[in-house]
């Protein structure tokens, strides 16, 4: 079975892994946070916590604004104190080094009860550790995800990093 879509995305995806293959653990960093504050903005926050409540017909759009910004706050604090890139230990008496490096591409599902922060916080996950993502949301929650990535996508425009480390 062919998948030509799915096929194209992935090649997209590896070539992005690649394109950052050499970034340092701080443009590692700034991407990462770029892509939370796209989340995290107030006016981003509340807009896809109305997409997500109108398109699921699930939850409030006050809890959901909470959960952008707390969710992605908390994730981003977490990630911010760990090395992913680069020599992690060295142990030159046995010669022992240990480096840290991508898996190459993430995919994900992820649920109609969470369309926006949990797709964003994969992705700063999967990013944080050199890799891309393609996330594949729920049918119901394809509108907010579709935002989610336009807002993505101007965020990885602003560092200069490829758009494909993130995709829908």
């Amino acid at each position: 079975m062919s998948f030509p879509e799915i096929d194209a995305m992935v090649a997209d995806a590896r070539a992005a892994v690649d394109e950052i293959s050499g970034y340092s653990q701080e443009q590692i960093d700034t991407v990462v946070k770029a892509l939370a504050w796209a989340i995290f903005r107030d006016d981003h926050a509340r807009i896809l916590a109305e997409a997500a409540v109108e398109d699921t017909g699930l939850g409030n759009v006050p809890d959901k604004i909470i959960k952008n910004k707390r969710k992605t706050y908390g994730t981003l604090c977490d990630l911010m104190a760990v090395q992913t890139v680069g020599m992690v230990d060295a142990d030159p008496d046995r010669g022992l080094y240990t480096y840290y490096k991508p898996v190459g591409v993430v995919g994900t599902l992820t649920p109609s009860t969470n369309p926006a922060a949990t797709p964003a916080n994969q992705a700063l996950m999967a990013v944080k550790g050199g890799n891309a993502i393609i996330i594949s949301p729920s049918p119901a929650a394809r509108r907010t995800a579709a935002m989610l990535e336009e807002y993505f996508h101007a965020a990885l425009d602003s560092v200069g990093a490829p758009r494909a480390l993130f995709q829908i």
